[in-house]
């Protein structure tokens, strides 16, 4: 009934293999095919294949493999450097996988590496990293420049600038400007022996204009060459690399499942800036399924299920240019029915439910009673239903609602499982996890004594007193007087309710006196004033995906409370989240769920969250994270002990070392070698080792004070949050630290902090770390960062932060404070319009490689800043580097004063700003 433990496969690959069945051959990814270079060690890899446990290496001098220049070599990744230069001449080389056996697969396709002797030195040499070969040519009498052609477009911020030889030529001066006039030049004057350069630096994407002039004997420089124009475009999303963890392709050609939604995956393409993916029902696409759909990433999710039968796909590339490369081959998904089908009778009860699951064979479809209610009291902190180690199951749930009579517990867990759809629920609570009153009167007493507020307890929600409010009591906020849910401007992020101290007020059965922190905070509450208190702790979130689950999908999934959070998915994989939320279940209620609507952490493939509503939150609304590993001891330099709290490397895990205190990464990316329990604490062993002593902090008590470790791999990589609606959120409504994703097309108002974040939060939580190659655009965003703790936000900030800026306790008594390191990098804020914003409209600190283009920054009639000052500034730039800030507009917001007022870049290197208005 459950999942055999097939311990010799990879515990991601979702499809195995048949038995007996041959490898196939991986993929070459680089160098590519007849690629010239001075780099006699390159780097050579290829794609995983699905069932290998190794791989094998050849290189020759000859197409027929006879003349080995490097003998076969056995790795366990699909990377290889060899340890010797190779002699410079062409060099063939080929790989194969091998799986748990030692037998072979096939050998892949060869490729063609042409290594060229390095480049002569001069007395004024070109930086180390500029050197690279250039294409054959004859010297000739005069100059003429080759590569990049004038007024060619292209990605690859590091081109070879190529020309012809000349005779007699001793070197070459090469010059690259932003301008014709070459007045602001990008790439200063440098020498070369070669005729080739290739800078050391990436270019920042615009129009670079670059010319070259002979050096002869004597060291006389000759005249300048005509300027060719280079049309550098940024590096689109989609050249990130391929998700790990499954087949580059997935579904696999011909694969059998009975998952209706699956993630369509594909390798992506060099240059690509979209995809096109096309599903139909025959090989001629005449019967189409999905119509042609564009995306930002390799990867495709359904929004409704495919019906079941055989379903052909195919993919294409869009180049920046809008121009549609060829249709992959064609793959077929063969969607089945579940070979079981189980009804649950309406009127059924929690252990029958639970009998009838539990008896459930892979590949089942269960189906609940249409339109029923269901009432379920699971034990205290438990789920109504809990699935370990299960497979290919489809719970149905038939658009009945489910009232769960027990306000700590949870819906659904799942550990260990794979192919998992839940599909069609509805959940309240009764009682309700929670309680919302109106602010009657504020009831100021001594310093020593107890102030108070008086709240009448609105119809339908619990007493204030009610046992599991006192059992379970956490805290509250302020809410608007009049728009359900939403915090109230200027008001605490989080208010701590004493005690619980809650007394009956004999004014009336339905008011309560509840205490609070102290009689400053009477100055945050007025009458008629919501407030909302959670009933949080020792709560269950409502649906939890845990240890190593895979592709499990929330289709249709509705709550309108919830204890805790909503959708949970910790150390997990490919969580799809469809058409479902969190919602007010009508006029009476004026708040939902206690805590997040989507909290990942750690999943290796990211998760895919679309068309969803989260309205009236208790906090953020995606929260996409990884946690930072303390440092307890450095035993020897290639390991680290490290505490057991949120532990989550791997062998082959790749890591950076963080210093929360000046938000500095310590040394290069680390690879884990092995991992090893030592009592409540682990050691990470990895290479490189440490060179020297570290200088980082480890050992304190506080474990968020130490230098910590933050998983690189399992960081949610291809993540897509599209076409949502956020409304009234406490806190941010996405938040995101995290790589290859996109947050695109959502509609999102009245976020208490920034509607939009790439943040990483080193006090107490340790939630980071940061962002590569996220798409943010085409987002609506109104009325955000308006709570008491937003005045460093923005409706959509970027920004790294240490302990530095988080308090002046952790700084340096003397010197100098230093900035966070520009971590994010290449994070693209493209066409979104904010309106009514408060301190910044966009934000981006302590980013590299990074665009702001194409924004619109508005303002209703009659809006004002909730702090009318300087301090509001729309477009905010402070420590970045090579950047662009173009093309955005803020005249439709009257608001700012002045020009700085509406663009201001500070402490940032090479940001280019143009055309905003």
């Amino acid at each position: 009934m459950h999942r055999l433990n097939l311990a010799l496969f990879s515990l991601f690959i979702l499809a195995a293999l048949p038995a007996g069945a041959a490898l196939d051959a991986p993929k070459l990814l680089a160098p590519a095919n007849n690629e010239v270079s001075t780099n006699a060690r390159p780097e050579f890899a290829w794609s995983a294949v699905p069932g290998a446990a190794a791989y094998e290496i050849e290189v020759a001098a000859d197409f027929d493999f006879k003349t080995i220049v490097h003998p076969r070599t056995r790795v366990t990744e699909t990377s290889f450097t060899p340890a010797k230069p190779l002699f410079p001449a062409q060099r063939i080389w080929h790989v194969r996988a091998l799986d748990a056996s030692g037998n072979p697969g096939k050998w892949s396709t060869t490729r063609v590496y042409r290594i060229q002797p390095g480049p002569k030195t001069s007395a004024a040499p070109a930086p180390a990293a500029s050197a690279a070969a250039a294409p054959a040519a004859k010297p000739g009498k005069t100059l003429r420049l080759l590569a990049p052609a004038n007024n060619a477009e292209g990605t690859n911020a590091r081109p070879a600038f190529t020309w012809t030889p000349v005779i007699g030529a001793s070197a070459y001066e090469i010059e690259v400007a932003a301008d014709y006039d070459f007045k602001t030049v990008v790439v200063p004057l440098t020498r070369v022996t070669e005729p080739v350069f290739t800078p050391a630096k990436p270019l920042h994407p615009a129009q670079r204009f670059w010319h070259v002039r002979v050096i002869d004997a004597s060291g006389k420089a000759g005249p300048w060459s005509a300027g060719f124009v280079y049309k550098l475009k940024p590096a689109p999303l989609a050249e990130a690399r391929p998700i790990e963890g499954r087949p580059a392709v997935y579904p696999a050609h011909n694969q059998e499942g009975i998952v209706q939604q699956p993630s369509f995956t594909w390798e992506p393409e060099p240059g690509a800036a979209a995809y096109e993916i096309e599903i139909a029902a025959d090989y001629d696409y005449k019967k189409v399924v999905v119509p042609v759909t564009r995306v930002e990433t390799p990867r495709f999710v359904p929004l409704k299920p495919l019906a079941t039968y055989n379903r052909f796909w195919r993919t294409r590339a869009i180049a920046a240019d809008g121009k549609a490369g060829k249709w992959s081959d064609t793959r077929i998904y063969k969607l089945r029915e579940p070979a079981h089908k189980i009804n649950i009778p309406a009127g059924a009860t929690l252990d029958q439910i639970r009998a009838a699951i539990d008896a459930a064979p892979a590949s089942s479809l269960i189906t609940f009673a249409p339109k029923a209610t269901y009432r379920l009291k699971p034990a205290e902190g438990a789920h109504f239903l809990v699935l370990e180690k299960r497979d290919d199951l489809i719970i149905d749930g038939n658009d009945s609602l489910f009232i769960i009579e027990t306000p700590t517990a949870g819906a659904v867990t799942m550990r260990e499982c794979r192919r998992v759809t839940l599909r069609r629920f509805r959940f309240d609570y009764d009682p309700l996890p929670h309680s919302v009153g109106t602010v009657e009167s504020v009831n100021l007493a001594p310093a020593k004594e107890v102030s108070t507020v008086t709240l009448r307890r609105l119809p339908g929600y619990p007493d204030f007193d009610a046992p599991h409010m006192l059992a379970n009591w956490s805290w509250g906020v302020i809410l608007d007087p009049v728009i359900p849910g939403r915090m109230k401007a200027g008001s605490p992020l989080v208010v701590s309710f004493p005690g619980p101290k809650v007394t009956r007020n004999p004014a009336g059965a339905d008011l309560f006196d509840v205490g609070i922190p102290h009689a400053n905070y009477g100055k945050f509450f007025a009458k008629g004033d919501r407030v909302v208190i959670f009933a949080r702790d020792h709560g269950r979130s409502l649906c939890s995906v845990e240890a190593g689950s895979a592709d499990i999908t929330f289709d249709r999934v509705i709550t309108h409370a919830s204890p805790a959070g909503h959708f949970i998915g910790i150390n997990t994989s490919d969580l799809k989240i469809l058409s479902s939320g969190s919602t007010l279940k009508d006029a009476t209620r004026y708040y939902a769920g206690n805590a997040d609507g989507a909290h990942i952490r750690a999943n290796l493939i990211g998760p895919w969250i679309e068309d969803c509503t989260f309205d009236s939150i208790g906090d953020d609304g995606v929260a996409l994270y990884n946690k930072g590993m303390a440092i307890n001891a450095n035993p020897a330099p290639d390991t680290l002990t490290v505490a057991d709290t949120f532990m989550n490397l791997q062998p082959g895990d790749a890591f950076v070392i963080f210093n929360p205190f000046d938000g500095q990464v310590f040394g290069a990316t680390r690879t884990v070698t092995a991992v090893k329990s030592a009592g409540r604490q682990w050691n990470v062993t990895f290479k490189p080792a440490l060179e020297s002593k570290p200088g980082f902090p480890m050992g304190d008590a506080t474990w968020w004070k130490n230098a910590q470790l933050f998983n690189r791999t399992r960081v949610n990589a291809g993540f897509v949050v599209k076409n949502n609606t956020f409304t009234s959120v406490r806190r941010y409504s996405v938040i995101a630290r995290s790589i290859d994703g996109v947050i695109t097309g959502n509609t999102i108002t009245g976020s208490s902090n920034a509607a939009i974040t790439l943040l990483n939060e080193p006090h107490a939580w340790a939630n980071g770390l940061h962002s590569e190659r996220v798409l943010i655009a085409r987002n609506k965003i109104s009325a955000s960062a308006f709570d008491a703790s937003s005045s460093g936000a923005g409706s959509i900030a970027v920004n790294l932060r240490s302990l530095y800026d988080h308090s002046a306790e952790f700084r340096p008594k003397d010197g100098p404070v230093p900035k966070p390191a520009r971590l994010h990098r290449d994070i693209r804020i493209e066409d979104n319009t904010i309106a009514d914003w408060n301190y910044r409209a966009i934000l981006l600190r302590s980013a590299t490689d990074c665009v702001i283009k194409g924004n619109t920054i508005t303002a209703s009639a009659g809006a004002s800043f909730l702090k009318p000052d300087a301090s509001n500034i729309a477009i905010l730039v402070d420590n970045a580097k090579d950047s662009v800030v173009a093309d955005n507009d803020t005249s439709g917001d009257p608001r700012p004063a002045s020009a700085e007022q509406r663009l201001s870049i500070i402490d940032s290197d090479n940001i280019t700003a143009r055309n905003n208005r």
